[in-house]
């Protein structure tokens, strides 16, 4: 922890040379005896100059060394090449003008040298070369009991010879190593001479002794696991005969070239061993390949394409291979088909695995039932099958089996579509702007509708302009529309999908944010609900409000019925606007209800 011991603020101005300002602060560093005063200066607003300025240290700080003056210009940035001087009491620099020519953008380091005295009184910030008017950085000056960090108190420039330091040691107990000789040097007494510490010098590979004696040691490193043994073939011939080692773990890595197929042998595996093979296709690729006895040969390898690797890791049991897991570096990934166990797993647990007919994932519990995934991102899907039921959007939610909705403006080669449990507005491509809407009318008698929506299929491919989906009021007469969208951009400049509430002139004229929030707020799934103060919203107040799960709304828009209409919305709807030019956009319609 961070002890502060003083704040001080300076400023010195004079009539005809003012000064700047300089606040500095004087802390501890955690538990340590180790301290850093932080000079904050800012330049004269008019020449930039920085007045010399006096650091508030303590009196137990006497006798102690500064070991490293770090500099760090901020903004506005100062001149480049200014200069930073630690003057002693007796005006001298104790960086010895090594701190010149500083960066205007970069921060710097700076020790200083063992030959420097400790501080006797105080110690003084000095700044020149400076004279952008209002210029700000900050001076680190690190002080320490003794001359380097760990408590010696010596130099590279004074250790040239074998023997203890030349200087006296200032804290008892410190100890100093001679980087010449490797001699060990201690402090025995604050303020006199370095001993050579008992012991001696010691050299790596000059300790001598039984490792065996050490027993800790030699226990610890008993426990250590063999190193694996990997076996790097490179590029291989048909009819290799492969030896695995005694070792825990072997690998082979191979790349198959030129016709005809490989096949192998192996010999020496041990049970439990872990035994690897990394397979390269050559630049044809689709080359077969048979692996020793008793691994699993089902991998195919001949549908693997042009330098496509794959990464097999199989144990050995004693009599074959278990495959524990096949992975493809590159290209598609690849798997084994199967079919529903005869068997069902323990209460708590499921098995799943990929069946090729159904071309889904299925999974099974504990009473047997068995789950199948949907056909997913089609216009005929957007479901997912548990059992009887159907559920659509994400989080998933029950199909609720929207009917007799239409389109309710321009719509061109754009349509409806009601299979897979759902109603699904399916947008045409179309690279501008164009808000298909499909819903309903708003009744003389209706006074609030709830609508739930997926906006997760955005196109995939051709983007042109800002693709967009949601949940819309329209005022027939007119054309004019206010919706509550998720929006994203796909072409530059990109960024992250937003959450609007925006009006609009036509499906295809853009009339102005109302208000936004950040990516987050709803997902993929939202629900949309609009309520009117009066029957029929053609009076009134109209309000507008969203939901990321159907229970809690936050209010986003409320306005009088004529705000952005002439009168008032008679239509409810939701929207998706593709902006590509080749792909169209499928929006689910999950459920509403308008009453």
């Amino acid at each position: 922890m961070m002890k502060k011991i003083l704040v001080l603020a300076i400023a010195t101005v004079s009539g005809l040379h003012a000064q700047g300002v300089v606040r500095q602060t004087v802390s501890q560093l955690g538990t340590t005896t180790s301290y850093v005063v932080a000079f904050n200066w800012t330049g004269d607003p008019t020449l930039g100059t920085v007045a010399i300025t006096p650091a508030a240290l303590a009196n137990n700080l006497s006798g102690y060394f500064v070991t490293q003056v770090e500099t760090a210009p901020l903004s506005p940035a100062p001149t480049s090449g200014y200069a930073v001087q630690i003057l002693d009491s007796a005006g001298v620099d104790i960086l010895a003008g090594s701190a010149t020519s500083l960066s205007a953008t970069s921060a710097q380091s700076f020790a200083s040298a063992c030959v420097a005295p400790p501080i006797n009184g105080n110690i003084s910030l000095s700044i020149s070369g400076q004279s952008v008017a209002g210029a700000r950085g900050v001076v680190y000056v690190f002080i320490q009991p003794s001359c380097v960090n760990g408590g010696a108190n010596t130099s590279a420039a004074v250790l040239t010879s074998a023997g203890p330091p030349s200087n006296p040691c200032l804290t008892l107990g410190a100890l100093d190593i001679n980087t010449v000789n490797g001699a060990l040097y201690s402090c025995p007494t604050a303020g006199g001479s370095w001993v050579l510490a008992t012991g001696g010098s010691a050299a790596w590979g000059a300790i001598t002794g039984t490792l065996s004696s050490q027993t800790d040691l030699q226990t610890a490193l008993n426990s250590k696991a063999t190193a694996p043994q990997i076996t790097h073939l490179g590029t291989i011939t048909a009819g290799s005969a492969l030896t695995a080692t005694s070792n825990s773990f072997s690998s082979w890595d191979m790349t198959l070239s030129g016709a005809g197929g490989y096949s192998f042998s192996m010999s020496g595996q041990a049970s439990g061993q872990l035994i690897a093979f990394n397979i390269t296709q050559d630049a044809t690729g689709f080359r077969a390949i048979t692996l020793p006895t008793g691994f699993n040969t089902t991998i195919p390898f001949t549908s693997m394409g042009p330098n496509v690797t794959a990464n097999l890791l199989y144990r050995w049991n004693g009599a074959t291979a278990d495959l524990l897991s096949a992975t493809l570096a590159s290209g598609p990934s690849f798997g084994s088909c199967q079919t529903a166990p005869a068997y069902n797993p323990s209460s708590g647990n499921y098995l799943s695995w990929f069946d090729c007919t159904d071309l889904t994932i299925e999974a099974k519990n504990a009473a047997g039932t068995v789950y199948k995934l949907g056909s997913g991102a089609t216009v005929s899907g957007y479901y997912t099958t548990i059992g009887a039921s159907k559920y659509c959007g994400s989080p998933l939610q029950v199909c609720a089996p929207a009917s007799g909705l239409t389109i309710l403006n321009t719509a061109g080669s754009s349509a409806i579509n009601s299979t897979g449990g759902t109603q699904v507005l399916q947008s045409a491509a179309v690279s501008t702007d164009n808000l298909v809407m499909a819903g309903g009318a708003i009744s003389g008698s209706n006074t609030t509708g709830t609508i739930a929506v997926n906006c997760f299929e955005f196109p995939g491919t051709g983007q042109a302009n800002w693709p967009r989906c949601g949940v819309a009021l329209r005022e027939s007469g007119t054309g004019n529309m206010v919706v509550f969208d998720i929006v994203a951009q796909f072409v530059s400049p990109t960024s992250a999908a937003e959450v609007k509430i925006e009006k609009w002139g036509s499906q295809t004229s853009f009339g102005g944010t109302i208000s936004g929030a950040p990516n987050g707020a709803l997902g993929s799934t939202f629900w949309a609900k609009f309520s009117c103060s009066v029957a029929g919203c053609q009076s009134g107040n109209v309000t507008l409000q969203a939901s990321s799960d159907g229970v809690n709304y936050s209010a986003g828009y409320t306005a009088t019925a004529a705000t952005n209409f002439t009168t008032g919305p008679n239509q409810w709807g939701v929207f998706g606007s593709p902006a590509s030019t080749s792909d169209a956009m499928y929006v689910p319609i999950l459920s509403y209800t308008i009453q």
